[in-house]
């Protein structure tokens, strides 16, 4: 009897967690981020996985980002992401060695596209890149050099993605980064190419 009060408790913790991060998130499109920003942190002292975690701060990241707190949501957004396994530069020169290989990479993955691995279904892969998505929007009016990092970085995690929805999401949205940045040709070949896979 004991192994099943205890199942029925784990269940009901789950089921408190679940709601209230779906609360939170509600909160959080309808404009209450105090609220919104409570729940969260609950749930984050609630979370028992790093996934888990990760996921709770991406919601905060957002909710600072909302308010116009650039530099809390970076926090929370950049602390996600190292709970999903991909570490952000934390200096000049992390940041420069780390957005150099990503360039790298994605030269010799456009040359030899064989060489980014099988395309797959993997939600850890995907969790990255969009909280990457969500990080770049923030870089762009704070910290251009992390743009660029973040967006090549995508791009090269999308070629790995199983679904063409997937990676012509990531195409198109840094076919519209490197638009901003100028590169107007390059640009418009990433969003054909969006376009292609869409279709």
């Amino acid at each position: 009897a004991p192994a099943s009060a205890d199942g029925v408790l784990a269940d009901r913790a789950r089921l408190l967690a679940e709601v209230e991060a779906e609360a939170a998130e509600a909160s959080r499109q309808a404009g209450a981020y105090a609220r919104s920003a409570e729940l969260f942190k609950n749930c984050l002292a609630r979370a028992t996985t790093s996934d888990a975690r990760a996921e709770i701060h991406v919601g905060l990241g957002r909710v600072y980002q909302e308010q116009g707190d650039s530099q809390g949501a970076i926090v929370q957004l950049e602390t996600a992401l190292r709970l999903f396994g991909k570490h952000p530069p934390r200096n000049l020169a992390e940041l420069g060695l780390q957005a150099a290989g990503q360039v790298l990479l994605h030269l010799v993955f456009s040359v030899f596209p064989g060489l980014a691995g099988k395309r797959i279904h993997d939600p850890a892969l995907q969790n990255r890149a969009d909280t990457l998505f969500a990080s770049i929007r923030i870089y762009y009016f704070v910290d251009v050099a992390k743009v660029v990092w973040a967006g090549v970085t995508t791009i090269n995690l999308s070629r790995r993605f199983s679904r063409d929805q997937d990676v012509a999401l990531a195409y198109s949205f840094f076919g519209v980064l490197l638009f901003g940045m100028g590169m107007l040709t390059r640009a418009g070949r990433y969003c054909e190419e969006a376009l292609d896979l869409a279709r």
